[in-house]
């Protein structure tokens, strides 16, 4: 994998992060979006964001969430190994703003 395809993927993984930031209401302090990926005759995607202290109120995934991880899904195309569950987490840091971090499990 060139610089180029790692460059692609931070920025994807940044406007993913943007989304979810806009995508949580107003009184969480952080949510979590869950990516997992499956085959089907094409290749899926399934999308869970929830809070990890567990309320209950469900988030819908915007559409330009949908795009960016459109995006990842794309990108990593024809690439070994694929990722098969990607993980977003934000956090409201005291004095800083958003924090984030993301894993790619394969």
């Amino acid at each position: 994998m060139s610089e180029d395809f790692f460059d692609r993927q931070s920025h994807i993984h940044e406007e993913i992060t943007e989304a979810l930031i806009h995508a949580v209401p107003d009184d969480w302090d952080s949510a979590v979006l869950e990516l997992d990926l499956f085959h089907s005759g094409a290749q899926c995607c399934a999308r869970l964001i929830y809070h990890p202290q567990g309320q209950a109120r469900s988030v819908e995934a915007s559409r330009e969430l949908i795009a960016a991880t459109d995006r990842l899904i794309v990108l990593f195309q024809g690439c070994e190994p694929v990722w098969r569950r990607a993980t977003f987490g934000v956090w409201r840091s005291p004095g800083s703003g958003w924090q984030s971090t993301v894993q790619l499990a394969y």
